[in-house]
């Protein structure tokens, strides 16, 4: 619902210190978003859409013109949807690519859902770009959950996609290098 999900629209809202960056596309290859997720200086998490723009010859050098710069944890490309095309070049340039499967969409979605919903957890800068995609949203049945349905609609979805695999691989991801230290014997 718009409501809950403009609740936690913050401006200022920005990433302090580690990142992910996801990558998404419309089945079409017509509109391509860049998301990233991160947490705030208060612990929340925060989404934001980097890039979304029309085609997608411009991606792979964003992607690496973004690596370089801000030397994320990894980059979420799901390898059966489009955006997957992009995978070789990536791995190629040496980025680090996060492949979600199929359950872990199912559980990206779920813990973005919980995000806004339930914990309120989320901040987000109220970009019109993910604004509309969310407005223009819908659900599809996946396995004993759900996903984004990026078929069915008409309305491009691809930076809520890109923010929501962000989100996800930051959850998993994210706290790697707080557990190598913490558990590095001295």
């Amino acid at each position: 619902p718009k409501g809950p999900w403009m609740a936690l629209a913050d401006p200022q809202s920005a990433i302090k210190g580690r990142l992910v960056f996801s990558i998404d596309m419309t089945p079409d290859r017509s509109f391509t978003a860049l998301g990233a997720s991160g947490k705030r200086a208060d612990g929340l998490r925060h989404v934001e859409v980097i890039d979304h723009k029309r085609g997608s010859g411009w991606t792979l050098d964003r992607a690496i013109e973004l690596d370089r710069k801000w030397h994320p944890i990894g980059w979420v490309v799901d390898p059966a949807g489009p955006a997957g095309s992009l995978i070789a070049g990536m791995e190629a340039a040496g980025l680090n690519v996060i492949k979600p499967t199929a359950r872990d969409a199912m559980q990206a979605c779920g813990q973005f859902y919980d995000a806004v919903m339930d914990t309120a957890s989320l901040r987000h800068r109220g970009q019109e770009p993910l604004n509309t995609a969310l407005a223009g949203a819908d659900r599809r049945p996946l396995g004993d959950g759900w996903a984004w349905d990026r078929k069915a609609l008409s309305a491009d979805i691809s930076p809520l996609v890109a923010v929501t695999n962000a989100a996800w691989g930051f959850e998993v991801f994210g706290h790697e290098e707080e557990i190598n230290i913490a558990n590095h014997i001295w």
